[in-house]
C-alpha cells in the first residue's frame, strides 16, 4: 500500500492534516531571507504534498512553535494585493486557524522587517500568557474575554458595539 492510499483510506472518525513545523529561531531567519523564494518553495512543498498523499487544502499549513511552551501557530505569507510585490503580509493564527493572533507586513528593509517579526513573536508570546489584542481597537485583553467572528478576535466593549450583530446575522454555510 502506497502513502496516499494509506491516508485516504477509512479510518472512521479520525482526520489528518499534513504540519510543518517551524522552530521560532529557524522561522525568524527564514522570514528574514528571501522572502520570495520562501514564497514559492512554500508553495512547492505544498503542491508536492497535495500530489503525493491526495489531500488538498485551501489554507495554510506551516506552523510555528513559540510563545510560553512552545505552541503551534498558523502562519502564511502572500503578496495580499501589494503593488510592490517585495512587501508581504503575514497572519499568525493560534494553531487550527480560527483565532487571528498576529497581521503585519514585512518589508524588504530590514529592520522594519525584524521589527515585524518581533512583534508576531511578542504576540504569540501575549497568546500563549493568556492575552490577545482585540482586533478592531487593538487593545490587549484576556483570552477568557474574547469573542470571535470569523478569525477576528474582539473585546467586549467591540463586541458589543459592532461585532455581536454581524456574528448573529452571518450564514457560516
Amino acid at each position: 500500500m502506497n502513502v496516499k492510499e494509506l491516508l485516504s483510506g477509512n479510518r472512521g472518525s479520525q482526520s489528518f492534516e499534513p504540519w510543518t513545523v517551524f522552530d521560532q529561531y529557524t522561522w525568524r531567519q527564514l522570514l528574514m531571507g528571501d522572502l520570495a523564494a520562501l514564497y514559492a518553495n512554500l508553495n512547492l512543498v505544498h503542491k508536492s504534498i497535495m500530489e503525493s498523499i491526495g489531500y488538498s487544502w485551501s489554507n495554510t499549513h506551516w506552523h510555528v512553535a513559540a510563545g510560553r511552551d512552545y505552541h503551534p501557530y498558523t502562519w502564511m505569507i502572500t503578496h495580499a494585493g501589494f503593488k510592490d510585490k517585495a512587501v508581504f503580509a503575514l497572519d499568525v493564527w493560534n494553531w487550527n486557524g480560527n483565532n487571528a493572533v498576529f497581521s503585519g507586513e514585512l518589508y524588504p528593509n530590514a529592520t522594519r522587517r525584524k521589527d515585524t517579526i518581533d512583534a508576531a513573536i511578542a504576540a504569540m508570546e501575549r497568546w500563549s500568557s493568556g492575552i490577545f489584542t482585540c482586533s478592531s481597537c487593538g487593545i490587549e485583553t484576556p483570552l477568557t474575554e474574547r469573542h470571535s467572528f470569523w478569525a477576528g478576535g474582539y473585546c467586549n466593549v467591540c463586541w458589543e458595539r459592532e461585532y455581536k450583530e454581524k456574528e448573529a446575522h452571518t450564514n457560516y454555510n
